[in-house]
């Protein structure tokens, strides 16, 4: 496709290439197809198809929006202050320039998981840790969300908390969570077995049950919490 009569007309009023005018409107000094369109007595229509000839991409709506010499940034770029940096959506507008809700759009738009209120409130170079990190923490290793929180960070054991509720992990009594690691906290089945029809004791025998002989208790009164309700942790 040849350039038109008023392509070429517009190139002799401004002693430029259209295309090298058009670039220097449109990207460099951010007008918008409106007021080049004033400029040079053409609808903004005919612009856009001028951008289009030229191959000059088209700014979409929220980068319209930004101020003058503000880029939106690429998915890697949020993805590097979002993720990786831990930086908020407030501390991201505030570095370019632009309304949170700016960055609240370009990261649905790449499709970068906003982070929940618990995750927002964390201190800045720490993590949500995945439901498999809290798993292996708290039901493995029988880490306590105290210790847990600390592991991570300056963050409170009530957040760990939250977590474990997100992730439908769930949590451990108050008699479970003084056990050793290792032993597990007996059935009811198992108690009625050992304490009602082989008339175990509750120390030694019960305990032996649990750890083959070799769970030790400081109080000897241990099992028979498990016989009693407790409430949970």
């Amino acid at each position: 496709m040849k350039k038109t009569c008023k392509m070429l007309e517009v190139e002799k009023r401004f002693g430029e290439p259209l295309e090298e005018f058009l670039y220097r409107e449109y990207v460099v000094t951010r007008r918008s197809t409106p007021r080049i369109g004033l400029q040079i007595g053409i609808h903004s229509s005919n612009v856009g198809h001028w951008l289009g000839y030229f191959k000059i991409q088209r700014r979409n709506i929220s980068e319209a929006k930004l101020p003058v010499g503000i880029k939106r940034p690429t998915k890697k770029q949020l993805e590097r202050w979002y993720l990786e940096k831990g930086n908020t959506t407030v501390q991201i507008a505030q570095k370019l320039g632009v309304g949170e809700n700016t960055v609240n759009r370009w990261l649905k738009y790449h499709e970068i998981p906003i982070r929940d209120n618990s995750e927002a409130r964390l201190p800045e170079g720490i993590k949500k840790p995945t439901a498999e990190e809290l798993m292996q923490w708290y039901v493995v290793e029988r880490k306590s969300t105290i210790k847990i929180a600390k592991q991570l960070g300056d963050i409170e054991a009530s957040t760990v908390r939250d977590w474990l509720r997100e992730y439908n992990i769930q949590r451990r009594s108050l008699t479970e969570a003084r056990l050793p690691i290792g032993v597990s906290k007996p059935t009811k089945n198992d108690l009625e077995r050992w304490y009602l029809k082989e008339g175990k004791s509750t120390y030694p025998g019960i305990c032996n049950a649990l750890k083959k002989g070799t769970y030790k208790v400081q109080n000897t009164n241990s099992p028979r919490e498990f016989l009693e309700p407790n409430t949970t942790n």
